[in-house]
């Protein structure tokens, strides 16, 4: 029972009942169908284990019909932690993510590469929900030249390249790229 936090006031779902547990099974599918590529459930009043086993099932079902990857399990070592884990230590030591102005640089349906600059400091983001891509953008970016790797995989090289006339970014199949420009 929950007794000191801000859940105790919600309602409670018996998620033992076929019709609220199809429900919920349901909306979760909508919301994948929909673009949302991940829940928490662990943030849901009381929980039935039976229930939450039953939901991943069907959103990893839901997902592989929909053709998207998703995260099987919890482990340090998927790629998702290592990219939050690398994520969140830059933007524990980036001003410029932090409070850098944004400014979009490309985006499509699947794509959205945009920058975060305060003063000095760069960080290029590049996410990519789709197939492999190799985005080229002209024009002035207001980046320095050179060829850059990615935080989130350093050992491949140029992963970002930046000349006079524009940009091109490599990014893989549902992958993201950051570089942080100092």
């Amino acid at each position: 029972m929950l007794h000191h936090c801000s859940l105790v006031d919600l309602s409670g779902y018996n998620q033992h009942d076929p019709t609220i547990a199809d429900y919920l099974i349901d909306a979760g599918e909508l919301w994948l169908t929909n673009g949302v590529d991940d829940f928490r459930l662990d943030a849901v009043k009381y929980p039935f284990p039976s229930f939450i086993a039953s939901f991943t099932r069907e959103m990893i079902e839901k997902s592989a019909l929909l053709g998207r990857v998703g995260m099987m399990s919890f482990s340090e070592e998927t790629p998702a932690f290592k990219i939050i884990k690398t994520l969140a230590r830059l933007r524990q030591h980036s001003p410029a993510i932090q409070r850098g102005e944004y400014t979009p640089l490309y985006e499509d349906q699947d794509v959205l590469v945009f920058k975060r600059q305060l003063g000095s400091e760069t960080v290029v983001v590049g996410v990519n929900r789709g197939l492999p891509k190799q985005i080229t953008v002209s024009g002035a970016t207001g980046l320095p030249n050179g060829s850059y790797r990615s935080l989130l995989d350093p050992t491949k090289n140029g992963v970002l390249l930046v000349t006079d006339q524009g940009f091109q970014i490599q990014l893989g199949q549902n992958g993201a790229v950051v570089v942080w420009l100092k």
